[in-house]
């Protein structure tokens, strides 16, 4: 039996990663190196695929069958090395945080050297979209388990803090 001083292990978590991207030219600045928005773009592609691969639930699914909506409600990113034109990504994706009705997805974009160039937090609200309404509503327990699963230790849940 355990002692009740001690906590158990936390489970282990796995993060979703996203790779084969590419830093395109229409992707960068003057300066030759990617446009701050387009990071955001970038980790948006990886949330797509993590809804589609890790919570098994394609778009028609989720947007059409299931009525639901996860707008985007806040981001932050900590740029911390340029990216340029031509290089790779694999973008490293967490649950930072699981609320009763939103989550915040944590991402940590690295180039094909393995180095961190960017941390992006975005948050997003669940919402019913049934019959033309846009009202917050809890995570669906069958997500929320899944999602679980993706949920990074807490030294990880604010990146760039």
């Amino acid at each position: 039996m355990m002692d009740p001083a001690e906590t158990p292990p936390s489970p282990p978590t796995r993060a979703f990663v996203h790779e084969g991207s590419r830093v395109r030219f229409q992707d960068v600045d003057h300066a030759g190196i990617v446009f701050f928005a387009k990071i955001f773009e970038y980790c948006h592609v990886a949330y797509e695929e993590f809804v589609e691969q890790a919570l098994g639930l394609t778009p028609k699914e989720f947007f059409e069958a299931r009525r639901l909506g996860a707008p985007l409600v806040a981001t932050r990113s900590d740029h911390r090395h340029p990216l340029f034109h031509g290089d790779r990504m694999r973008i490293e994706c967490r649950v930072g945080r699981l609320g009763r009705s939103s989550m915040a997805m944590n991402y940590q974009i690295f180039n094909q050297d393995n180095m961190l160039c960017a941390l992006v937090e975005m948050k997003h609200a669940f919402v019913t979209t049934a019959e033309g309404r846009f009202e917050s509503v809890a995570i669906p327990e069958g997500i929320r388990a899944s999602l679980m699963g993706y949920l990074a230790p807490e030294e990880e849940a604010a990146p760039g803090r």
